[in-house]
């Protein structure tokens, strides 16, 4: 009887350590963990060690943009997936040279290709976005359009809504 469950208990004890030898945190984030964060550059590696999939870099300005990233540069090198947030300018108004914007973000996605961007943040507040809604609305369409031809999601900025103002 004792030989059963020693043998029995050296089996569990073998099944453990195979589990936690093939679901180390970082083959769990790439396969099963949808989520991501938004931190300082100098803390991708502990939201990688925290098992994060997927990371954002601060906003990208194309009009500066120069055909690097550190940050996603940093992130891919950790195994993680990038979701970029994109900016015509660090005014934070409207891209004026829409060819030229479509131009620049198509580099950006050749450089670093994504599973989606954003484009824009909270643009209905002033504080994050200076420009009309029209103007809005070309420079979303220009980077959807580029993101749709090379099989990217493209998503809007999100909506700033005065109860979130609130909290």
């Amino acid at each position: 009887m004792t030989k059963k469950l020693f043998f029995y208990f050296g089996i569990i004890i073998l099944f453990i350590v195979i589990v936690l030898l093939l679901y180390t945190p970082s083959n769990r984030s790439m396969r099963r963990n949808p989520w991501g964060v938004m931190i300082a550059a100098k803390n991708i590696k502990s939201a990688k060690q925290l098992g994060a999939a997927y990371y954002r870099p601060l906003a990208i300005s194309l009009e500066d943009w120069s055909g690097t990233c550190a940050e996603c540069d940093k992130a891919l090198s950790l195994g993680m997936k990038i979701l970029p947030v994109i900016l015509a300018n660090k005014q934070r108004t409207a891209a004026k040279d829409i060819p030229g914007y479509s131009s620049k973000l198509n580099q950006f996605l050749q450089r670093y290709p994504t599973e989606l961007i954003t484009v824009g943040n909270e643009e209905n507040a002033d504080m994050f976005y200076n420009g009309t809604t029209e103007e809005y609305h070309r420079e979303l369409r220009a980077a959807c359009e580029v993101a749709h031809a090379k099989k990217i999601k493209c998503m809007d900025g999100g909506l700033t809504s005065s109860l979130v103002a609130r909290l």
